[in-house]
């Protein structure tokens, strides 16, 4: 028997923070002070732009990479970074 069987959704007070857009840009009501340091942190984390995968680059590279096989390791790297550029 599942938590929603019976029209209802149970969550977490984590979950529902989220559901309700509420990311801890401020400590919540009632926390003793003293986090300030661990919100800021937080929130300088979220602000970052996350890395991007290009499925490009990785492509070329394993190509390179199949190409040099048997080759010393260091040289198949530039080939590979050559082979990108």
């Amino acid at each position: 028997m599942s938590c929603c069987s019976a029209g209802y959704e149970v969550l977490s007070p984590q979950e529902e923070r989220i559901e309700a857009g509420k990311l801890y840009d401020t400590p919540p009501e009632g926390l003793s002070p003293g986090r300030e340091r661990i919100y800021r942190m937080l929130k300088r984390l979220r602000e970052q732009r996350l890395p991007r995968i290009s499925m490009d680059r990785a492509r070329l590279f394993t190509e390179s990479m199949r190409e040099t096989e048997g080759e010393h390791l260091d040289l198949r790297w530039a080939k590979a970074l050559l082979h990108i550029a």
